[in-house]
């Protein structure tokens, strides 16, 4: 079992790297370090349009660009589920076929799905579906996989200020009205 301390002084490690870029990538590191997983996929997601973007991946051949998968979750129960109930979950096969897109069907007969949240609200998600044999995702497993999502949004919401340039000046505002 995985402490939530571990966890939270990995997570807090990342705040030290200088970039966003470099953060994402430690994000999987440390999911891939510290869980049962041997692949990860981050991707993005739009509570207005229900719309999942892959950002990343990283498995052991290195890191992936995933930016052409676009989908709207509401057509994948295992996702969609995951992100509605604010929760990490694991889909056997015994409901992976009912539960997976089929564009994403292939030889791999699982799925864990990991909702990262910043305060309430979900903004992405991490899903890996390469696992150590004999891997097991009991609840004690999944609550500390929701915790590191839990973790990994604060770290993002801290690394992502607002620039002051981003807020208009008032004549600006005159121009627009």
């Amino acid at each position: 079992m995985i402490s939530r301390v571990n966890i939270q002084t990995s997570i807090q490690r990342l705040d030290n790297l200088p970039s966003h870029e470099l953060k994402i990538e430690g994000i999987l590191r440390v999911y891939l370090d510290l869980f049962p997983v041997l692949n990860a996929m981050l991707m993005r997601f739009s509570p207005l349009g229900y719309l999942g973007e892959g950002i990343l991946s990283m498995d052991e051949n290195g890191i992936g660009n995933i930016r052409d998968v676009r989908d709207d979750i509401r057509s994948i129960p295992a996702i969609y589920t995951a992100i509605r109930e604010r929760k990490s979950r694991f889909v056997s096969s015994e409901t992976f076929f009912q539960e997976i897109n089929s564009k994403y069907i292939n030889t791999n007969t699982s799925c864990l799905i990991v909702p990262i949240l910043s305060g309430n609200t979900v903004v992405g998600y991490i899903c890996s579906n390469v696992f150590p044999k004999d891997s097991s995702f009991q609840e004690d497993l999944l609550s500390d996989l929701t915790f590191y999502g839990k973790m990994v949004g604060q770290i993002l919401e801290i690394s992502s200020p607002v620039p002051k340039s981003a807020h208009l000046s008032k004549r600006e505002l005159e121009v627009m009205r």
